[in-house]
């Protein structure tokens, strides 16, 4: 009867590399305020994050598990620094030379991948997952998870909510051309983050009530002053539009919203996951009083839930950039 009342708390973890560590710093905010998170659904880094808290049901060993693991000869972080090098951060320019070197990488990169599946090699991903879950399965956690991935062949979304918890990690971590698909069920898997960056719906199809949301992507940098637009880099850009769409789209029913500010970090950087824990604790922070009273809210309104269901609404005047 006690449940019939409670709401159902979920983490809807969104993907973006080693932005995700910024989640580490939400769930250490929320068990230091004794909000109970009933429900994780994770895309990508937020998968592995998720996976690790709800085996282990404490953010401080989650984010010291972590730490090791990301600094530990299995995870071979110079991987990470050589795909870095190849991009150019968010509003700086680079030189000839500087465009040399990224060509040269570029062309080694695509001579590795295509012969190959992935850039890094799939055992040292098998290798690194397996080493923290082992052979546990999903569907025993203490907390619920659901993992989400893209199947390959048919572009649709799977959600895992069964089976080792390794292999459904490995399969919505892999970034395609960087890390190797993983095979379940019959299926090709690759990253989640393609068919859902941040998976909110998917929290409210499994039995959530509240869903707080951890917004990690990337922000599209702006043009910069005079810059040439070719075609290839119009491209690129179009890309980066369309997956910002399907965020936002996907953002619209989370009852919170949480973004760090990571406008100075990059994906690759995962040895520096003091300072993503730092700013995903002080965007929580900034929010809390928005969760406390959603959660509340939701107390309230849980009976009629229960009985009639949960109906969701737009707010279409707000929506849209009309001139």
């Amino acid at each position: 009867m006690k449940n019939f009342f409670k709401p159902k708390v979920a983490l809807a973890l969104g993907g973006g590399g080693a932005r995700g560590l910024s989640h580490l710093g939400i769930l250490a905010l929320l068990e230091k305020e004794g909000i109970k998170v009933d429900m994780v659904v994770g895309t990508s880094i937020g998968a592995l994050v998720g996976a690790v808290y709800c085996q282990h049901q404490d953010a401080l060993l989650t984010y010291s598990i972590l730490s090791k693991f990301f600094s530990s000869d299995g995870f071979e972080i110079e991987y990470f620094e050589k795909v870095k090098k190849m991009m150019i951060p968010n509003g700086k320019k680079e030189g000839f030379f500087g465009k040399i070197k990224k060509a040269l990488l570029w062309g080694s990169y695509a001579l590795k991948t295509s012969t190959k599946e992935s850039f890094i090699p799939k055992e040292k991903v098998s290798g690194s997952i397996d080493s923290l879950f082992g052979d546990k399965l999903i569907e025993e956690l203490p907390i619920k998870l659901a993992i989400v991935a893209s199947d390959l062949n048919s572009g649709e979304e799977v959600v895992l909510t069964k089976g080792k918890i390794s292999d459904a990690v490995k399969a919505s971590i892999a970034i395609a051309g960087i890390f190797p698909s993983t095979q379940i069920g019959g299926k090709t898997l690759i990253d989640g983050g393609y068919v859902n960056q941040i998976p909110v719906e998917d929290a409210f199809k499994l039995g959530a009530d509240v869903v707080i949301a951890s917004d990690v992507s990337s922000e599209i940098a702006g043009l910069q002053e005079n810059e040439k637009i070719t075609g290839s880099k119009s491209q690129i850009r179009a890309a980066m539009i369309l997956a910002e769409t399907a965020r936002k789209f996907q953002l619209r029913f989370a009852d919170v919203s949480i973004k760090p500010d990571l406008k100075d970090l990059h994906w690759t950087e995962f040895d520096k996951i003091e300072l993503f824990f730092e700013r995903g604790f002080a965007a929580a922070k900034e929010n809390l009083p928005k969760i406390k009273k959603k959660i509340f809210v939701a107390k309230i309104k849980k009976v009629f839930w229960n009985i009639f269901g949960r109906k969701w609404s737009i707010d279409f005047k707000k929506e849209g950039n009309f001139q």
